[in-house]
């Protein structure tokens, strides 16, 4: 048996350290995801995409040694990994139950990762660690929504023990997505931001295209099925928002 990445997922990080004289700042995205099929090394294939010299060269062989470590350290040592993430739920289980106390009326955990392992090592490794976040704040009578990014087929495990509504990204239709997730949970998403560039009547037509399943799934929650892009017209998001707010869903 042979685990591999499945699909492509990106991330964005924000590093920000003032320790006395000048501060220290680095936002940090990168796309993790299987190899390219003409790829003909071994292991880890990286690709730097830094131009024009806005990150010096030479930091750049720490970066890729810092992706080879961190994917290695959890392969070669599942039981460190494992108490680190045990550490990282106990914090997140008092920042949600300090939520909930402070009044919020959701608590929604994003989990970025999910596409960066097999969804089968997911499930097993790290699943049950968002499920006891996610009770956290459910045994304290808040609504919660899981929003495993890229976890495809994955979806298939998620029922009402764990949350109550899940969120889908875009890359997966909504028919797909409420055919493997458990009927006793709703659905949240999944409006693809790239579609806010096309022209209105283009837009119009797929919000039209979702009457059908809005008709059928009254637990469906319409959400985009990732953040907004920053050139995104603000116009055409009101338009949006208007429409699904005065659409006859013929319930």
């Amino acid at each position: 048996y042979k685990e591999s990445i499945q699909n492509s997922t990106t991330h964005q990080e924000v590093y920000k350290k003032q320790s006395g004289g000048r501060g220290k700042f680095a936002d940090i995205v990168f796309e993790i995801g299987p190899k390219d099929e003409d790829f003909e090394g071994d292991g880890l294939q990286f690709v730097n995409q830094i131009v024009g010299g806005k990150i010096p060269r030479e930091f750049i062989p720490a970066v890729e040694k810092g992706f080879k470590n961190a994917i290695k350290f959890f392969y070669n040592n599942r039981k460190q990994s494992l108490r680190i993430i045990e550490q990282i739920t106990e914090a997140s289980i008092l920042y949600a139950q300090n939520q909930v106390k402070s009044g919020i009326q959701c608590f929604q955990l994003f989990e970025a990762y999910c596409g960066s392992i097999p969804y089968e090592l997911y499930e097993n490794c790290i699943l049950p660690y968002s499920k006891k976040i996610l009770n956290s704040a459910k045994e304290l009578g808040c609504p919660t929504i899981f929003f495993p990014k890229d976890f495809s087929l994955g979806l298939k495990s998620i029922n009402k023990d764990i949350c109550d509504f899940v969120s889908i990204d875009w890359s997966m239709s909504l028919n797909d997505a409420r055919n493997l997730v458990d009927e006793s949970v709703g659905l949240q998403g999944n409006m693809d931001p790239r579609i806010f560039y096309q022209e209105n009547i283009e837009i119009e037509n797929y919000l039209e295209s979702l009457s059908k399943f809005g008709k059928e799934n009254h637990d469906w929650i319409f959400n985009l099925g990732h953040g907004f892009l920053p050139d995104i017209d603000h116009i055409k998001v009101k338009n949006v928002v208007k429409w699904i707010k005065t659409k006859n869903w013929n319930r």
